[in-house]
């Protein structure tokens, strides 16, 4: 096993599959403890049993990413682990597509509460820690709609501008201190991630779309950066035209 990450803490957020997951398994496999979070219980283990069996080591602890009271048992489970916390991976989100004149009020709120408010509660909640030991990783997993803007899909794409541009204020606030902040933005993700919600299974069979392991790539590729050195922003498109949104 690698060990580049040795005595490390990170916590994934939306841990239970497609990104999350195999950003936990990657952290896993360079030796950090990782800490994963999500609503599913059930596929929340079965990722923890998969880094066990690969060697890694785990910590699951089942959770809403945009309640702060489930924030802070989380925090508390990764200081717990070794009294340190080094990388938050903001990847929790959800998408529900369709013409915004026929968006209900609810789904545009459930999705700034999942996509936006999940990456500030966990931002504040980790910086402190981050700042008091003199840096870390802070990577959000963003995507290309917000950097342009596609039909069907504007409140999702709101969203996520907003993940960029708080992105882009905190690596301002905080490259000061050592603290690395990466917006990921990739196109398609081959996921089960909107289906049901403004993505039809057998139109997706047909797009040129990224795999999930490719995203935690570009993950790993920020994270492991010399201490001198930061990215800020990640732009992963297929190599088609067909799948970029």
């Amino acid at each position: 096993m690698m060990s580049t990450l040795s005595g490390r803490t990170a916590i994934v957020t939306g841990a239970s599959r497609g990104v999350g997951r195999e950003v936990a398994l990657a952290l896993a496999a360079e030796g950090a403890h990782v800490v994963i979070t999500a609503r599913g219980a059930a596929a929340l283990d079965s990722v923890a049993e998969e880094i066990v069996e690969r060697g890694g080591a785990v910590t699951a602890v089942p959770g809403d990413a945009s309640a702060e009271e489930d924030v802070d048992r989380v925090v508390a489970a990764a200081l717990s682990t070794s009294g340190t916390l080094d990388i938050l991976v903001n990847n929790a989100g959800i998408g529900i597509l369709g013409p915004l004149a026929e968006m209900a009020v609810d789904d545009f709120d459930e999705q700034v509460r999942v996509n936006l408010r999940s990456v500030f509660l966990y931002s504040r909640a980790v910086i402190p820690h981050l700042e008091a030991q003199g840096g870390g990783n802070l990577v959000n997993i963003a995507s290309i709609t917000g950097l342009a803007g596609f039909a069907g899909a504007s409140a999702y794409s709101a969203t996520k501008w907003a993940v960029v541009g708080l992105s882009r204020g905190l690596d301002k606030e905080l490259s000061p201190q050592g603290i690395k902040v990466t917006a990921i933005c990739p196109a398609g993700i081959d996921t089960t991630w909107a289906f049901g919600t403004g993505i039809d299974p057998e139109a997706a069979k047909q797009l040129d779309r990224l795999s999930p392991k490719t995203v935690a790539e570009s993950v790993m590729y920020a994270i492991n950066q010399p201490a001198n050195a930061r990215i800020t922003e990640v732009v992963v498109y297929p190599m088609s035209e067909n799948g970029h949104q």
